[in-house]
């Protein structure tokens, strides 16, 4: 970030427990929590998957708020690399469900789908769209999951999942149209 007291921890609205797990852990900026990333921050003594999550997602938004005078071109390369690393993760939960011939060719391809969309808004939804790829694949695993149930009854299924790209990027959009509505209309609310 180009301005340190931008860049310091306290812009982030955190628990105490998250608080104080950066503080024992020594991370005192925004741009250390980047260049963690999600895995190795939940790496970090007593700091744990769900705190990991708490201040990632807060770090990973306030960054991508801020405007690009604000950020600094190697703060936002990470964010951005960590995107790009969430859409690979996905392609190869997707490309799992129905692994083909060419493994390496369709997560290339299914993930190189999930990031243009990803990262066709706003850079401040970046992270939200992210989060949101990651529920459209619980969304479709719950999904599945129902059908089967159903299906073992004899009951035509009410959603049918078919290709699971379309449907784990249309029900990620779907979320983040939800949650960029909601924010949009806070700013025009607050205007």
């Amino acid at each position: 970030m180009a301005d340190a007291a931008l860049d310091n921890i306290h812009r982030l609205k955190l628990t105490a427990r998250a608080s104080n797990a950066l503080k024992e852990g020594g991370i005192t900026t925004i741009t250390e929590i980047l260049a963690l990333g999600p895995v190795r921050l939940a790496q970090v003594r007593g700091v744990g998957k769900a705190t990991a999550d708490e201040i990632w997602n807060a770090a990973a938004a306030t960054a991508a708020e801020s405007s690009s005078s604000q950020i600094s071109d190697d703060a936002y390369q990470i964010l951005l690399r960590n995107g790009r690393v969430q859409c690979i993760k996905i392609a190869t939960e997707i490309n799992a469900r129905d692994p083909g011939d060419d493994c390496l060719g369709t997560i290339a391809f299914i993930s190189q789908k999930l990031a243009s969309w990803i990262f066709s808004g706003p850079k401040e939804f970046i992270a939200s769209r992210a989060e949101c790829l990651s529920l459209a694949i619980k969304t479709m695993d719950t999904q599945h999951s129902a059908n089967e149930a159903i299906s073992a009854e004899d009951y035509t299924p009410p959603i049918v999942v078919g290709d699971p790209v379309t449907f784990v990027l249309r029900t990620a959009k779907a979320y983040a149209n939800y949650i960029e509505r909601d924010s949009w209309s806070r700013e025009i609310e607050d205007a």
